[in-house]
């Protein structure tokens, strides 16, 4: 059973994610906090695998999410915000952020979210993925990196040519 823990200071989002999660086969939702200082006491006593956040939301912010990020490190994060904030997403990901999915995702992204997070992937959101772009896309499809993908790109980070990353994953050019 994957537990899951929902913090956002929208009382009607709020009830309307832990409606939605808990009709996830395998997935409870194990509380839920409306501010950041309920959401440390709480968490603290509970045990949690994945926590959805909307950082942005009026009593919380990147601080507490840093925070997070840090203190519970066991916790896999989701964001989860209203928009696709340019400087906000990008700092929020340079955190360490390893899942973000916007409110106007649908039931099935929220659902591979969670999986992909409690599997130790991660999940974007195609139009967080696109807040880099001047125009986001219409259509949000969530997108997941294999095993694969992530050994690639960390490569390709390293400074490796496509020769040298062949060579050394025994795979042809």
């Amino acid at each position: 059973m994957i537990r899951v823990f929902i913090a956002n200071s929208n009382s009607i989002i709020l009830e309307g994610l832990s409606v939605m999660i808990d009709a996830i086969d395998g997935v409870e939702v194990v509380g839920s906090a409306s501010c950041a200082k309920s959401m440390f006491e709480k968490i603290e006593h509970k045990k949690v695998d994945v926590l959805m956040i909307d950082y942005t939301s009026e009593l919380f912010d990147l601080m507490e999410l840093k925070k997070l990020l840090i203190d519970f490190k066991s916790i896999e994060v989701i964001g989860i915000t209203d928009f696709s904030n340019r400087h906000l997403c990008e700092s929020a990901l340079n955190l360490g952020l390893k899942g973000h999915i916007l409110n106007c995702c649908d039931k099935q992204e929220l659902k591979d979210s969670i999986l992909a997070l409690s599997e130790g992937q991660q999940f974007y959101c195609e139009k967080v993925l696109q807040t880099t772009e001047e125009d986001a896309l219409k259509s949000c499809k969530g997108i997941r990196l294999s095993k694969r993908e992530i050994e690639i790109i960390g490569l390709i980070a390293e400074g490796l040519k496509t020769q040298e990353i062949s060579q050394q994953l025994f795979l042809s050019v």
